[in-house]
């Protein structure tokens, strides 16, 4: 009995001294890749929320996810070397977007460096922007504001699969996304990842149409989502 109760204390001892030491890993350096190049400096620097952390304990999808700078890309792959650096793997989701400028019928492509192309695109998503070009543009190029915003929500709008008909660039704080006839999203532009996620998560798991009366605007600006059976906002 003793020589049992010997082995079982130190297979405990063990076991305890192992988690403790896994516990102890830190995440140290994070290295990353966009497209096969050195990821740009916001991206390195959107990465290093991983430093300090678990090094086989995190989450890391989840804690990825979650940062609203990585939303416009696809985690790849996720290498780790002992004995604190992590290897990500990034891939682009969108790498543009167009402006349609109701005002003058007329549409832009806007490409990663925030430069205006005469040229439309098969594949881009368009913007309907009711914010003239002169207001939105800086020394020949879109505000970066603005554009780092509209990156953000095509890429969120891609990553989340949220199902709209139409996107409009209200003014400089307001986006209005249609997301079916009748239902309007409407989010504010400094909050667009975690906002399109909800909307996303509406669209998805919630049955509008059950309701005793017609929503017409999911109004996300907010902590807590407020539905409206108006079209205002």
């Amino acid at each position: 009995m003793r020589s049992l109760a010997r082995k079982l204390l130190l297979s405990t001892v063990i076991v305890v001294t192992m988690l403790g030491l896994l516990f102890l890993f830190k995440i140290k350096t994070v290295d990353c890749t966009l497209g096969g190049v050195a990821c740009p400096g916001e991206v390195t620097q959107a990465l290093n929320i991983f430093v300090g952390r678990s090094f086989f304990f995190t989450d890391l999808n989840l804690l990825f996810n979650q940062e609203p700078t990585l939303s416009q890309y696809r985690l790849s792959k996720v290498q780790k070397k002992l004995p604190g650096t992590l290897i990500f793997e990034l891939q682009p989701y969108l790498t543009g977007y167009q402006l349609y400028f109701s005002d003058q019928d007329k549409t832009l492509t806007v490409d990663s460096q925030r430069g205006l192309l005469e040229q439309k695109s098969e594949t881009l998503p368009t913007i309907t922007t009711q914010v003239p070009l002169s207001d939105l543009e800086v020394e020949g190029k879109i505000d970066p504001d603005i554009h780092q915003s509209l990156v953000e929500l095509v890429g969120a709008i891609s990553k989340y699969q949220l199902e709209y008909q139409h996107i409009i660039l209200e003014n400089k704080q307001v986006i209005r996304i249609s997301l079916r006839e009748g239902i309007n999203g409407i989010i504010s532009i400094d909050t667009t990842p975690a906002k399109v996620a909800q909307l996303a998560f509406i669209q998805k798991n919630v049955d509008l149409a059950s309701f005793d009366q017609h929503v017409q605007v999911i109004d996300v600006r907010y902590r807590l989502p407020v539905l409206r059976t108006t079209n205002t906002w």
